[in-house]
């Protein structure tokens, strides 16, 4: 809803998402539910990916895609990354978000995992980049925070 919001796009006319470690795959059905009808891939891990189409094979979802290593680049309308990409290495995090470009960003993040500054890579990559963002903390959830790119 956010997202919509943000960026005056609505996810049901997007033609491509790419989700960047997608849990057990509820976002997926959401995105589904919401009316979204086209190319969804999930990168994640092929343990996860296999958790993924059990749950999405049980609430009647068939036809998202699941890949565990990005292999070309590949442009998306919108990049999903909830508390997946700031788990990661910045190296691996910066090999993501190159090969899978996208007009739009919906990533939530915590301000430091692991020894990384996250509020440090979001404003990088604010900067790197060259779309519109959002960034705000996330009321209920202290040192969270939502980030929102589009590319105008």
């Amino acid at each position: 809803y956010q997202w919509e919001q943000k960026t005056g796009r609505q996810v049901k006319d997007l033609s491509t998402i790419v989700e960047i470690g997608g849990g057990y795959g509820a976002m997926a059905m959401i995105v589904r539910r919401l009316g979204f009808k086209g190319r969804y891939v999930i990168f994640d891990l092929p343990e996860f990916n296999l958790l993924q189409k059990y749950y999405l094979s049980n609430v009647g979802i068939e036809d998202i895609e699941f890949q565990s290593q990005i292999d070309e680049q590949t442009d998306y309308d919108l990049l999903i990354g909830l508390y997946s990409l700031n788990e990661m290495p910045l190296k691996t995090r910066k090999t993501i978000i190159d090969a899978c470009p996208a007009k739009s960003y919906l990533i939530a993040y915590g301000a430091g995992w692991g020894g990384v500054d996250n509020m440090g890579w979001a404003l990088e990559l604010m900067r790197r980049r060259g779309e519109l963002w959002h960034n705000w903390n996330i009321p209920h959830l202290p040192n969270c925070w939502y980030l929102i790119g589009d590319r105008r």
